[in-house]
């Protein structure tokens, strides 16, 4: 069974000495008490930053970093994925050529 990325984060920011295993163990605390990601309670306490977990997740997945920052994005390819389905999967849509949506992850 393939592990989620999710669970994979932790581990990942420990191995590349990014996170100590005891910060992660606080954090992982804080989620199972809060229901938040994890994500966000490492970078609300100051033990990551968004770059950080920007550059892990790239090399992971394999999948180059973008910033949204430097893309004008259309507001009709804005509207292909609703609100509420960008917030849930954490995406963001990007560009659309003919029949291809391209997202990014947030």
């Amino acid at each position: 069974m393939a592990v989620n990325f999710r669970d994979r984060l932790g581990p990942l920011l420990v191995e590349n000495n990014i996170l100590t295993q005891a910060k992660l163990d606080e954090a992982l605390k804080i989620q199972r008490e809060k229901k938040e990601h994890l994500a966000d309670i490492l970078i609300r306490l100051g033990y990551v930053s968004r770059d950080n977990l920007l550059e892990v997740t790239s090399v992971d997945l394999g999948i180059p970093a973008i910033h949204l920052s430097r893309y004008k994005i259309l507001p009709e390819v804005i509207k292909i994925i609703s609100k509420k389905m960008a917030v849930l999967y954490r995406v963001m849509p990007v560009s659309l050529f003919g029949k291809t949506l391209t997202v990014a992850m947030v």
